[in-house]
């Protein structure tokens, strides 16, 4: 009996951009950054299990510059909780909406 498992299947997710809005250090232009999570996951079977690693990055999106280590981790949370919050908020108000239509 053979088990095929693996490891470093990678999810992106794009929770948006930062309020503030400053000039990149590397491409000099007027830029949002914004806020990147990746995890790396176990897999079983070519199958997704559980994630093992999880990382944040804030980056410019014009050239890709990684600004995470200029924010706190503390900072980091804080700002992703705001999106995951705005996020959640934004898909009731879409459902509402398409209740009203009915």
């Amino acid at each position: 009996m053979f088990i095929i498992f693996g490891w470093n299947h990678i999810k992106i997710k794009e929770y948006g951009v930062f309020d503030e809005s400053f000039v990149c250090f590397n491409c000099h232009n007027q830029i949002k950054l914004r806020l990147i999570r990746i995890q790396k996951w176990f897999e079983l079977f070519f199958i997704p299990v559980f994630p093992y690693s999880s990382k944040f990055f804030a980056t410019c999106p014009i050239c890709g510059l990684d600004y995470s280590a200029k924010i706190s981790n503390d900072g980091l949370n804080k700002l992703t909780r705001e999106l995951e919050i705005a996020e959640i908020e934004g898909k009731v108000k879409e459902q509402n909406e398409i209740r009203k239509s009915y």
